[in-house]
């Protein structure tokens, strides 16, 4: 089983991914609506983020790679 943990923000949108009990994958977008960037796995880079519904169109798209 998979569960996927956000704590969404003015700005930010924090994710945590779990899978089997264990974390799995966890990031953060920030800046949302302003020069948004995407943190995940250490490596930060810019994010087309001007709304949360985008942030999260991003987010979603990762977890499908996953």
């Amino acid at each position: 089983m998979n569960i996927l943990v956000l704590n969404v923000g003015s700005s930010s949108v924090k994710y945590e991914l779990f899978s089997q009990g264990k974390a799995a994958l966890s990031g953060i977008i920030e800046e949302i609506g302003g020069h948004a960037r995407h943190t995940v796995r250490g490596e930060t880079k810019p994010a087309a983020a001007a709304t949360h519904a985008e942030a999260l169109r991003l987010l979603f798209f990762l977890l499908r790679k996953e």
